[in-house]
C-alpha cells in the first residue's frame, strides 16, 4: 500500500464519520442518545474540514506521484471523478461556518447535500483508481461506501414515507 493510498482511505474514513451519524439518527432516533455518535454529531463541521484537508493532501501527493500536469486538458477528463470529488469537497469546506449558514439559508443545507453526489463520486474513483492494483484496503473502502450509500437510501426511503405520512394526516 503506497502513502496515497494511505491518504486517500483515512480520507474516506473520516468523511464517512462526517455523515455516518446523522443518517442514523434519521433513521433511528434513538441512537442520539448514544455517546459516540453525540460525539461525532457535536464535531461533524471540523471532521468534515478534515476530510477537507485530508483529500487536498491525497490530491497534491496523486498531482506528484503521476507526475499530472494540471495544464494538459486530458487530465481533467482522466480524473474527473476525483477532481469533481475534490470540488464539492472544497465547496462544502468554504461554507462550513456560521456566516455562510445564516447567508444561504435553505440553500446552505441544498448545497451541502452534494455531500452525496460526493459519496456517489467516490465509489467510482476508488473503482477506476484501484482497476490494476485491487488489495484490501480497495476492497474495505467499497464495502464502507457501499454501507454508508445503503444508510442513506434507507434514510431517503423513510424520509419520503414520514412526508408521504403527513399529506394523508393534512
Amino acid at each position: 500500500m503506497t502513502y496515497n493510498s494511505l491518504c486517500g482511505f483515512i480520507t474516506l474514513i473520516v468523511y464517512i464519520a462526517t455523515i455516518f451519524p446523522s443518517n442514523i439518527v434519521k433513521i433511528f432516533p434513538k441512537t442520539k442518545k448514544y455517546k459516540l455518535n453525540r460525539l461525532l454529531l457535536q464535531h461533524r463541521r471540523s471532521s468534515g474540514l478534515a476530510a477537507f484537508f485530508l483529500a487536498s493532501n491525497h490530491a497534491v501527493i496523486s498531482l506528484g506521484h503521476y507526475g499530472i500536469n494540471l495544464l494538459d486538458l486530458s487530465i481533467y477528463q482522466n480524473y474527473y471523478s476525483g477532481l469533481s470529488i475534490y470540488v464539492i469537497f472544497a465547496l462544502l469546506a468554504i461554507t462550513s461556518n456560521n456566516w455562510s449558514l445564516r447567508k444561504l439559508k435553505r440553500k446552505w443545507k441544498k448545497l451541502h447535500q452534494l455531500t452525496y453526489l460526493a459519496m456517489l463520486l467516490l465509489f467510482w474513483h476508488i473503482l477506476s483508481a484501484m482497476e490494476n492494483s485491487w488489495s484490501l484496503v480497495t476492497s474495505i473502502s467499497l464495502l464502507l461506501l457501499s454501507v454508508i450509500s445503503v444508510v442513506y437510501a434507507i434514510r431517503l426511503i423513510s424520509d419520503f414515507r414520514k412526508n408521504k405520512q403527513k399529506k394523508v394526516e393534512i
